[in-house]
């Protein structure tokens, strides 16, 4: 093939050189897609798996509040009973 005089054979294997990478192009563009899709789907269960957690997490702590709040009361009652009973608060071991 001439650069200078290219013959009507020689431009239509031009077009179809190029239709093929055209081809090629568009075929990576869609599995590029498809991997971004594929990523996008794994971050939104990270995502949902994140915020289950959190919720689990919150209500671990919710429920250690109040075990914490009563196992408090109740130390707190035993030791006016005591005091009541004019027994003195030992100290802590």
């Amino acid at each position: 093939m001439s650069i200078a005089n290219p013959t009507l054979d020689d431009i239509w294997k031009l077009f179809q050189e190029t239709d093929k990478r055209w081809q090629e192009t568009d075929k990576r563009w869609q599995e590029t897609d498809k991997r971004w899709q594929e990523t996008d789907k794994r971050w939104q269960e990270t995502d949902k798996r994140w915020q289950e957690t959190d919720k689990r997490f919150q209500q671990m702590r919710e429920e250690t509040e109040k075990q914490d709040k009563k196992l408090t009361e109740k130390i707190e009652k035993v030791s006016t009973d005591l005091g009541r009973l004019g027994l003195k608060k030992s100290a802590p071991i």
